[in-house]
């Protein structure tokens, strides 16, 4: 993916509005399109584009980080003769039943410190699973509760922006070998870093700490002993200490 600053940032934080597109501003005028085709007729069978290879990977990497509502696209797609096949893993009917629980597991909080109850909830109901089928995408955390760190973040954007959170995915790894993700929220004008994953037991260890907050409401800083962005310079900038 084309790395750029994102200049459209400030305007937006300035709105108020609840940023679901972070990634997309990333990508060129012809990927830009292309992820907007993809996100408009994500589903169907095939899809008819006249794209370039590398242009298909980087808005298909953008989709996924700005839309996990798309439970049910991983990633894998075929292209030929201008036509993206994309793999379904679930059938697409799966995104109208995640949208459901969404709000049904929303509902039950308040607004008041709402990213530390979700965080709390998450790791009460949520088991951390690599196992499973699903453990990549935000229906194994919040349908079958199970669930590994890609899956886990992607529940928690889902249930930030249920209250217009701006949450976005970033990537990274963990203990200087394993791929992980996890989120930054802006939540009371600040951004942080909130690694649901780091609350688990098995990984206090990692975050050097004695209890499940390790991985809450945290800065790159505080992380750095064990995470490590793949491309730091895309973040928004942490704009106060929590």
């Amino acid at each position: 993916m084309e790395l750029r600053i994102i200049a459209e940032l400030p305007r937006w934080r300035k709105a108020g509005v609840c940023l679901r597109d972070y990634y997309y501003f990333l990508l060129t005028k012809e990927q830009k399109a292309l992820y907007l085709t993809l996100r408009k007729y994500m589903g169907y069978q095939r899809i008819h584009h006249n794209a370039t290879v590398p242009d298909i990977h980087a808005a298909v990497k953008a989709l996924l980080l700005d839309c996990p509502e798309l439970c049910f696209f991983e990633g894998k797609w075929g292209y030929r003769d201008n036509l993206v096949y994309p793999l379904y893993v679930l059938p697409s009917h799966s995104a109208c039943q995640l949208t459901t629980e969404v709000k049904r597991i929303s509902e039950q909080f308040s607004d008041r410190s709402y990213p530390r109850q979700v965080y709390d909830w998450m790791l009460a109901q949520i088991e951390y699973c690599t196992a499973s089928a699903n453990s990549q995408n935000a229906y194994g955390a919040l349908l079958q509760r199970q669930a590994a760190c890609k899956g886990i973040a992607k529940g928690y954007q889902l249930l930030m922006r249920e209250r217009n959170i701006n949450c976005i995915l970033v990537e990274g790894t963990l203990d200087g070998q394993m791929n992980h993700v996890w989120n930054m929220i802006l939540y009371e004008g600040c951004w942080t870093h909130v690694d649901v994953t780091m609350g688990y037991p098995c990984f206090w260890p990692l975050a050097e700490s004695a209890d499940a907050y390790g991985g809450y409401c945290r800065t790159l800083k505080e992380l750095s002993a064990s995470h490590k962005v793949y491309h730091p310079e895309i973040l928004p900038a942490e704009t106060q200490k929590r």
